[in-house]
């Protein structure tokens, strides 16, 4: 064994490096600002106290000339410790560089501003675009030009020179012409082919056709101290001037202090074929009333097919999903007209990142309302534990109820009620959260910064305390209209019940006004 004047400079290495990768992941973890003070005090003692014993172990006896077994003993337990301790500080150091770069990227507003998709006939021989070089596009001349004209680009640069195309009028016509077989593929904004399943002739659209690539177009509006972030108003009689590009996020100005004051938030979900998180339809449409001074949210669901005043048709009658193809500012704004409310964020969900996002928190435990049946899964009726496919498919159904797309958002409801639980609860954030942050990546985006989410996560870890939830759903009578954005063709519409909207209004004040609201006040939802 080493005596002392070697031993010496080991011993100063080693603790120093120890002392530098404690200090390093200390720094890392308070970066975050999510670890309360108390903990952060407590986890300070841990690494004073490890530097502590390690410097101990390792300098102590070096006055003694001889080196015995126990000062050998002691030397080899020190240099055990130090690599413990570095390592668990990479670890911890490693764990917290990772949420940080996850939770910027949530709060980092970079998504496409659309996707337009090139759609073939499902039996087509293309396999892969460059099976379709030869293809000639349908596009539509009236509507979406400019993303259109940006995906043309696109694909020149892919084939090497210009794609045919051939022009018509809208997406009705697009479809008709793929279908006909006037053209070999479509190029379509997913925004709009979305709500080609809301009419009878195309209703069908996404299993008769195959989504053969995907063409992210972003905006150049966002560095431009000219863009207008306002939802545009554009004439019902026609979309040609509308750019889905320069419709930008927008909700209301955030509030003050998310731990205190009372705020709404907008949680959009879409359910496009994409696996990224695009401007489309929104099929979820859900306000959440959060008082964190009480610890209560109020979740009230919008059925989809509401008909209410489109912001981006100056007010025209359309359907509230249609107002998701317009950016999360219609959509946000839509609802704040209908609720007399303000909307301070918003959150953006697809139903791809929804499973991932279930399944790493462990699967969530719902109450069933029914016995049913769908997508080769058993439902019963009572609390059921589901994985992540199971309630995707639970979210999702509507066909299997009388009350039909009024029981499927109750049931998205449930399932939001239940990953809230699920997460304020225990320790799943801790043991899951590897699996969590993945589970975020380009599938859902926030308003929320990366400061706000930081301070609620501290808060939560502070208290413990667990959250009342409560749930209302509006609903209305069924009806067959045209919409603005499809001013051609009837389709299903669901009529508003003025009471359930006032309820709703009423129940969204009291949420914000410090109030806290019973079980009782939200018993009558329809």
């Amino acid at each position: 064994m080493l005596h002392r004047k070697k031993w010496m400079p080991i011993a100063i290495v080693v603790l120093a490096v120890q002392a530098i990768l404690e200090i390093y992941a200390l720094a890392s973890v308070a970066r975050l600002n999510m670890v309360p003070s108390k903990y952060m005090l407590v986890v300070v003692m841990v690494v004073a106290m490890s530097l502590f014993l390690t410097a101990a172990l390792l300098f102590s006896g070096m006055k003694e000339h001889k080196v015995g077994r126990a000062r050998q003993a002691r030397r080899i337990i020190a240099i055990v410790l130090a690599v413990i301790f570095g390592f668990g500080s990479v670890m911890a150091a490693s764990m917290a560089q990772e949420l940080k770069t996850s939770v910027d990227k949530v709060t980092d507003d970079q998504t496409p501003s659309a996707m337009v998709g090139v759609y073939v006939m499902s039996d087509d021989a293309a396999q892969q675009i460059e099976d379709a070089a030869d293809y000639n596009f349908g596009i539509m001349e009236n509507y979406d030009t400019d993303n259109t004209s940006k995906a043309l680009d696109s694909l020149k640069a892919l084939f090497g020179k210009d794609a045919e195309t051939t022009s018509v009028a809208g997406v009705a016509e697009c479809a008709k012409a793929l279908y006909d077989g006037d053209v070999d593929a479509a190029l379509i904004n997913e925004a709009y082919a979305s709500i080609l399943s809301d009419y009878d002739e195309y209703s069908t659209f996404s299993t008769d056709t195959k989504l053969l690539y995907e063409i992210p177009v972003y905006s150049e509006s966002d560095s431009s101290e000219e863009s207008d972030n306002s939802v545009q108003a554009v004439t019902s009689s026609s979309l040609a001037d509308l750019n889905f590009d320069t419709v930008e996020s927008d909700a209301a100005e955030g509030v003050s202090s998310v731990t205190t004051e009372p705020f709404v938030m907008y949680i959009s979900g879409s359910d496009t074929r994409s696996e990224i998180l695009d401007t489309s339809r929104s099929d979820v449409n859900i306000l959440m009333a959060v008082n964190p001074t009480t610890k209560q949210v109020l979740l009230i669901n919008t059925p989809r097919d509401y008909y209410i005043d489109n912001p981006a048709g100056d007010g025209a009658k359309d359907k509230l999903t249609h107002c998701g193809i317009y950016g999360v500012d219609c959509s946000i704004e839509a609802l704040e007209n209908l609720y007399s409310t303000d909307v301070s964020y918003y959150m953006q969900i697809n139903f791809t990142g929804f499973e991932k996002l279930i399944d790493a928190i462990g699967g969530i435990t719902v109450e069933i309302p029914e016995d049913f049946s769908a997508g080769g899964y058993t439902f019963t009726k009572g609390q059921m534990t589901l994985d992540g496919a199971e309630a995707l498919v639970f979210a999702r159904e509507r066909h299997s109820f009388a009350s039909g797309d009024r029981q499927r958002g109750k049931d998205q409801m449930e399932v939001i009620r239940a990953v809230i639980d699920k997460v304020t609860s225990g320790t799943t954030v801790l043991t899951h959260y590897s699996d969590i942050l993945s589970s975020l990546q380009d599938m859902m985006v926030t308003n929320m910064t990366a400061d706000e989410i930081s301070e609620l996560v501290k808060m939560q870890l502070n208290d413990g305390a667990s959250w009342d939830v409560e749930k209302y759903a509006v609903s209305g009578s069924d009806a067959r209209k045209t919409t603005y954005s499809m001013p051609n063709s009837t389709a299903y519409v669901m009529i508003p019940y003025e009471d359930d909207v006032a309820q709703a209004t009423e129940l969204l004040q009291k949420i914000l006004s410090g109030e806290e609201i019973t079980e009782e006040d939200v018993s009558s939802s329809s």
